[in-house]
C-alpha cells in the first residue's frame, strides 16, 4: 500500500492480513489483520487486530493501533449485549492529529443491550493546545444511559482554558 498526504510526500505501508467468509442464511466472516506497518506523517505506524462476523455477533479481537507513542486499544463483542472496552494513551496528541500538542489518556466501556447501551468513559488532558486554542487540564467522565433506567451524567473540569475566538 501507498498512501500520499497533502503535501504528495509518499509515506508507506505493509499490510499482513487474511480475511474469509461465506454468506448463505446468514454471514459468517472473518478478518485478521496480522499486521499494518510503516510510517505515516514520518511517524512508527503499527495496527494488529481481528474482526468476526458470526450472524448477529459481532467480535473484535485485540485491536491495537499504535500511532508514534499513541496507542489505542479495543476489544470486545456485541451480540444481545454489548460488551466492548478500549484505552487510548497519548503521551503526545501531536502523533494522532497534526497541529495538536499534549498529552491525552482515556478508556471507556460500552454495555447494555444491543439496542439500549450504557456508555462509560473517562478521560484526561494535559497541556493541550490546537490552532491557538490551550487547555491546561481537561478531566471528564461520561456515564450514559441510553435506555434511560438511570440518570445519565456528564462531569467536565477544566482548568486554564484560552481559546482565540473567531477569526
Amino acid at each position: 500500500l501507498r498512501a500520499t498526504n497533502r503535501s504528495n510526500a509518499q509515506q508507506r505501508l505493509a499490510l499482513r492480513a487474511a480475511s474469509n467468509g461465506r454468506y448463505g442464511e446468514r454471514l459468517d466472516a472473518a478478518l485478521t489483520i496480522e499486521e499494518l506497518a510503516g510510517t505515516l506523517r514520518n511517524k512508527p505506524l503499527q495496527l494488529t487486530g481481528a474482526a468476526r462476523v458470526a450472524g448477529d455477533v459481532y467480535t473484535l479481537e485485540a485491536l491495537t493501533l499504535r500511532a508514534g507513542d499513541a496507542r489505542l486499544q479495543a476489544a470486545g463483542r456485541v451480540d444481545e449485549q454489548w460488551q466492548l472496552a478500549w484505552q487510548l494513551a497519548a503521551p503526545d496528541l501531536a502523533d494522532l492529529l497534526p497541529n495538536a500538542s499534549g498529552l491525552v489518556s482515556a478508556s471507556g466501556r460500552l454495555s447494555g443491550t444491543r439496542r439500549q447501551p450504557t456508555v462509560n468513559a473517562q478521560f484526561s488532558a494535559r497541556s493541550l493546545a490546537w490552532h491557538g486554542d490551550r487547555a491546561a487540564a481537561l478531566d471528564g467522565t461520561i456515564e450514559l444511559d441510553l435506555a434511560d433506567h438511570v440518570d445519565s451524567r456528564v462531569m467536565l473540569q477544566a482548568d486554564g482554558l484560552r481559546a482565540r475566538g473567531p477569526d
